[in-house]
């Protein structure tokens, strides 16, 4: 009966967390709204609350954090998708971290688990956000490829970034997620910020290191004089692009056949289980009750999970 209180409570604690951190998520445009009736008045106030205590706890944790560590995270989670701080990400850690080890214990009485799912908690976070980020920097990568090309066509007759860029954002409609990043970027222009600090921060989100170059040798640009010297300099950007998607292309046909080997061998660990579970007598009670069994069920599910994400993360994972 314990085991269930403590499950409850911390399931509980789990609910209150997050709820806190999507709580406010849209707070300011449900704010408008709010103002218009008494009832949204009142439903503003409790959002507010909610919204208050969840940055002053993500802020408390976010004035500790590393500046170097705390980019990174922050890096990780804009190019996911999502606009988290480092402080609603630590809390978002500590609570997996927690919770996970708790629910597979009493799920199996296994003891092992709770160190094995403790790590596995802690690094869950920091793997989804990865995932996401990926994807997103896969799907994004003929879209950057497009965009250099495109503005610099553009820059080559207007002779002006900005509204080269501008020009171009019409070209992107309906190619998500990079038009709205390159959507917000025309917007900061708008509201006077540099093209350098555009186009770096457009290169942050997207997390293209060519594009990274394409802002650092615009701003190098500065010093020199003319204007075939400037495009010159720029379009070195894009030809090593091009020349990485071919080396890219080259790499995938031969990486694919070893990540499909690779998934195939993981995938018998657990059908073996299975067949000794179904076909062999005791083998399901050794494993799940007995010490020995347990501490190598949960060794076998550590290296299962650890062989999964090498083979996600380092093998098939975007070639950089």
């Amino acid at each position: 009966m314990n085991k269930y209180n403590i499950l409850s409570a911390f399931l509980i604690i789990f609910a209150i967390i997050i709820g806190l951190l999507i709580g406010g998520a849209d707070s300011d445009n449900e704010k408008n709204k709010i103002k218009k009736s008494k009832k949204g008045r009142f439903q503003g106030k409790s959002r507010s609350a909610k919204n208050s205590l969840r940055k002053q706890l993500a802020n408390a944790l976010d004035e500790k954090a590393d500046v170097t560590k705390k980019y990174e995270i922050e890096t990780l989670c804009i190019q996911a998708g999502y606009n988290i701080s480092y402080g609603e990400y630590f809390i978002i850690r500590l609570t997996s971290t927690i919770l996970m080890p708790i629910i597979f214990y009493i799920l199996t009485n296994n003891i092992f688990l709770i160190i094995l799912f403790a790590i596995i908690g802690y690094g869950i976070p920091g793997q989804f956000f990865k995932t996401l980020s990926n994807k997103r920097k896969v799907k994004m990568e003929k879209q950057v490829g497009s965009f250099m090309r495109i503005v610099l066509e553009r820059y080559k007759i207007t002779r002006d970034m900005a509204y080269a860029m501008k020009q171009s954002l019409p070209d992107f409609r309906g190619n998500e997620p990079f038009y709205t990043l390159l959507k917000s970027s025309i917007a900061d222009l708008d509201i006077g910020k540099t093209v350098e600090d555009v186009l770096y921060n457009l290169a942050r989100v997207t997390g293209n290191k060519y594009l990274k170059r394409f802002s650092d040798y615009y701003s190098m640009t500065e010093s020199l004089g003319s204007h075939s010297d400037k495009l010159s300099l720029l379009n070195q950007a894009y030809i090593q692009y091009e020349e990485f998607e071919k080396t890219k292309l080259s790499l995938k046909d031969k990486i694919n056949g070893p990540v499909r080997e690779a998934y195939i061998m993981v995938g018998c660990v657990p059908i073996f289980f299975l067949y000794q579970a179904f076909f062999t007598e005791g083998y399901l009670d050794f494993m799940l009750n007995d010490p020995t069994g347990q501490l190598g069920l949960a060794l076998s599910i550590g290296l299962l999970l650890g062989c999964v994400w090498f083979i996600n993360f380092k093998i098939g994972g975007p070639i950089e």
